[in-house]
Formats: structure tokens, C-alpha cells, sequence
């Protein structure tokens, strides 16, 4: 069965309600954020995981296979692998030319 609740007749101002929100955290000065080549990179390699393996397969299906669906999937995981191949050897390069920067 349902309860019932009494209202108490104690007026509570808005400051009483809530406990004030703690701040934003900031940027601590010596701390490094991504820089925007990274971003760029990952941003492009994102598109082609989409794009590359979708258009892979649309213009194999027809003009390379005559319609036969399992090839051009298979060229389709084919493209997708190459570009996610391509992004980690992207990614070491990028990590060792760090490296070598830091040694100096």
C-alpha cells in the first residue's frame, strides 16, 4: 500500500538543498595535452576505416567480381587490415621519432 507523506512546514532556501558543486578541475601547467597532429591522424585513419573498406567493396562487387559478394568482402577485410596496418606502423614511427627527440 502507498505511504503517505506529511510536508513539514519548514521553509528550506535553495542554499540549504544543495551542497555547492565543486569546481572544474584546471590544467595543471606542466601537464601536456595531445597535440593536434595526433588528433588529425587519428581523425583520418578513422574516416578510412569507413570509408576504404565500404568503397572497396561497392566497386569490386560489379567490376571485379561480376557480383560474387564473398570476394569483395574479402577485399573489403583485405583494405580494412591495410589501413589498420598502416596506422600502427603510423603510430611507431610517430612514438620514435619521440624518442629520438628526447634523447637530444
Amino acid at each position: 500500500m502507498a505511504t503517505r507523506r506529511t510536508v513539514s512546514s519548514k521553509s528550506v532556501s535553495p542554499k540549504d538543498e544543495l551542497p555547492s558543486s565543486p569546481k572544474p578541475k584546471q590544467f595543471a601547467p606542466n601537464q601536456t595535452t595531445v597535440p593536434k597532429g595526433v588528433l588529425f591522424k587519428l581523425l583520418f585513419f578513422t574516416a578510412m576505416m569507413i570509408v576504404a573498406p565500404l568503397a572497396s567493396y561497392f566497386l569490386t562487387i560489379d567490376n571485379v567480381f561480376n557480383g560474387n559478394a564473398t570476394y569483395s568482402g574479402a577485399t573489403a577485410a583485405v583494405v580494412a587490415n591495410v589501413v589498420l596496418i598502416g596506422y600502427v606502423i603510423v603510430a611507431f614511427q610517430e612514438e620514435s621519432a619521440e624518442d629520438s627527440k628526447k634523447k637530444r
